[in-house]
């Protein structure tokens, strides 16, 4: 593997701590550069997995990595070993005060996928401990990715880097709701998220049946120290919320009020009635080997930010925004090199 200085844009805010990297021999003459996509400077990892190409480019204060096909949950061999990399990179990641951590996918690739898997969760939450403290966006870009700083082009592309923490939305047609939690945690369960979001008080809804951006405001700042720990339980408890059960099975509602001690009938009503049923009715909760499995909507969502905020008790505010409501909002700046 081999590494190189080539150029590179600067996120909207970025820390100045020093960071840790590695080094490897210098990159011969002949290998192509991107010197004109890339202004600024970087350390540049390539490598060949097999007969995949993948690289990965550290600055001061982003990290992208550039991939043939999507990063898988469960890599094996060399990927595993160049995950491992990816981790490193992401470590020296230290999110300056006023900013929060932007994650970025892009990729023109229509299969299904949750963008908090592809960013977070088959990286390894754990990794992003000091960079996602004050919160963390994630965003689903629908663009062809960039060239890399050698000049490739590859179909999978992430940024971590640094931004100002999102307004929250104010484009026509959103929907907001505010519930409680008890508890917010590693070990928190998506059902637990759901229970207290159909809870919240009934708001004036207006549907949403394409793609969607979700704002969250976590009043949980002494609570939690890695936002991209938990955003997965509690995104996908709040997707779920906002979901009306089309078909009630009775046998995944009876497992879920064994393990919970809920009443059946209060489920079946959340279910098939909660308070904000925003992206409308789906096959939601279902039987799954020895207990249930939760089917939201959560591929739909472009653009997901969660923001740490002062409060003296643990509290969600959620805004819900159709994606076509917030195209503007989507092309501020995100640290993203012109294509």
């Amino acid at each position: 593997m081999r590494s190189c200085r080539v150029n590179i844009p600067p996120c909207p805010t970025l820390t100045t701590e020093p960071k840790n990297r590695w080094r490897t021999n210098p990159r011969p003459t002949s290998e192509p550069t991107a010197e004109r996509a890339w202004p600024g400077f970087v350390d540049r990892l390539g490598t060949t997995v097999g007969a995949e190409r993948l690289e990965i480019a550290i600055s001061d204060g982003a990290v992208d990595l550039w991939l043939d096909r999507r990063f898988p949950f469960e890599p094996k061999g060399d990927l595993l070993t160049f995950r491992t990399q990816v981790r490193e990179a992401i470590r020296s990641l230290r999110c300056s005060p006023g900013s929060v951590l932007c994650a970025t996918y892009s990729s023109v690739d229509e299969s299904v996928c949750d963008v908090e898997n592809v960013l977070i969760y088959n990286i390894g939450p754990s990794v992003f401990a000091d960079s996602s403290r004050r919160g963390l966006r994630l965003v689903r870009s629908w663009t062809a990715p960039s060239a890399s700083p050698l000049g490739r082009r590859y179909r999978h592309h992430h940024r971590y880097c640094f931004t100002d923490p999102p307004r929250r939305p104010t484009a026509p047609g959103a929907t907001e709701f505010s519930f409680a939690l008890t508890s917010l945690s590693t070990s928190t369960k998506l059902h637990e998220v759901w229970w207290r979001a159909t809870a919240a008080s009934r708001s004036a809804v207006i549907p949403i049946t394409g793609r969607f951006s979700l704002h969250v405001e976590l009043g949980a700042s002494d609570r939690v120290h890695n936002v991209a720990n938990i955003v997965k339980p509690l995104l996908d408890g709040i997707v779920c919320a906002m979901h009306a059960e089309r078909q009630i099975d009775v046998e995944a509602v009876e497992r879920l009020a064994r393990a919970t001690a809920w009443d059946t009938v209060e489920i079946r009503k959340r279910l098939s009635a909660p308070p904000n049923p925003i992206l409308g009715s789906r096959r939601l909760l279902n039987v799954y080997r020895d207990f249930v499995k939760w089917d939201p909507a959560d591929d739909r969502c472009d653009d997901c930010t969660v923001l740490l905020t002062e409060a003296s008790k643990l509290t969600c505010r959620v805004v819900v925004v159709p994606s076509a409501a917030m195209k503007s909002a989507r092309e501020v700046r995100i640290g993203l090199p012109a294509s």
